[in-house]
């Protein structure tokens, strides 16, 4: 069965970077290769341009929270900013 992981956008540069970083984490070595990657652009529900660190994270949170509530279903959620 392979893991689902959700990511709060379809920019390729973004969603290159968490799979290389999937890739790279020593606790899911065994599961990169079944891994499912599923995509979807999601609402930050802020401001066009987060204007701080906390911005910004708030901005990640909300995309992974978003994800959810669209009925998405997955082993893990990533927002990113």
């Amino acid at each position: 069965m392979a893991m689902k992981i959700a990511i709060g956008t379809e920019r390729a540069p973004k969603v290159d970077g968490i799979k290389a970083g999937v890739a790279a984490c020593p606790y899911l070595v065994d599961f990169v290769d079944s891994m499912e990657y599923l995509l979807k652009s999601v609402p930050s529900d802020i401001s066009s341009m987060p204007l701080s660190i906390e911005e910004t994270m708030q901005w990640a949170q909300n995309r992974a929270k978003n994800l959810v509530k669209e009925g998405i279903d997955a082993d893990y959620y990533i927002g990113i900013e």
